[in-house]
């Protein structure tokens, strides 16, 4: 659950039980499917615990069931391995050895988008590596490298797995090899894609509550019946 919450939220991960940077790791190096996946057998598995003949032998089948359903692995001898669908490949029905392309989605021209909210949109980014992305400031690319900030807010999301996965995905958004720099010292001259989004939210807050303060039928109510308005109850319609 921990480490789901870090792939969503990081800073919602406080360090409790000593363990904060563990789960931040683990949040990084697994999908979340992965992890819905094996909180899902984890709770069915402690449920079976008490048909187990010895508690020992159902923990075990239970890390074992994690194992075997794990999409991807390569099975043992003598042992049927479950595969994850191939991205950009769908499967013909009845002709399990042929596989027909799917059609590539849309995406930005590389050469003309400046828009770092929309690059990271175009990317197949999760959890911490997309929070970090979102939490930078796009510079250019300049020749092979691209230049970003990152929200000195937001430092602790920087790591060398997270910087490899967007160098990969740009590497492919590009369709030619680039580097990423990442600078987390210096001050912001531009909003991040995540800070935008958040004043974007707050912004139209604050008009849906003038709305409802300037809503002739809603003065009317409290003129006549002393009403008022609830304000944490006020929600933007879009």
């Amino acid at each position: 659950q921990r480490i789901a919450i870090a792939q969503t939220l990081p800073e919602a991960i406080d360090d409790t039980y000593g363990d904060r940077d563990a789960v931040i790791t683990l949040a990084a190096g697994m999908s979340a499917e992965d992890v819905q996946l094996y909180y899902q057998i984890a709770l069915l598995g402690r449920r079976d615990l008490p048909l187990s003949p010895e508690p020992r032998g159902g923990f075990e089948m239970v890390m074992l069931r994690m194992l075997a359903f794990r999409p991807g692995t390569v099975a043992r001898a003598g042992m049927p391995a479950t595969t994850a669908p191939v991205p950009g490949v769908r499967a013909v029905p009845g002709k399990a050895s042929k596989q027909t392309p799917a059609r590539a989605e849309s995406r930005p021209t590389p050469a003309e988008n400046s828009d770092w909210s929309a690059i990271v949109g175009a990317l197949p980014l999760k959890g911490m590596a997309r929070e970090m992305s979102l939490n930078c400031v796009f510079h250019g690319l300049d020749g092979d490298v691209v230049k970003l900030s990152l929200d000195p807010a937001h430092a602790h999301l920087l790591g060398k797995t997270r910087v490899q996965q967007l160098e990969n995905a740009l590497c492919d958004y590009y369709q030619r090899t680039v580097r990423v720099t990442i600078d987390k010292e210096g001050q912001l001259e531009s909003e991040t894609p995540a800070a935008k989004k958040i004043r974007e939210q707050d912004e139209r807050q604050q008009r849906a509550e003038q709305s409802i303060a300037e809503d002739d039928n809603i003065r009317a109510m409290q003129d006549a019946f002393g009403a008022t308005v609830k304000q944490n109850s006020i929600r933007p319609r879009d």
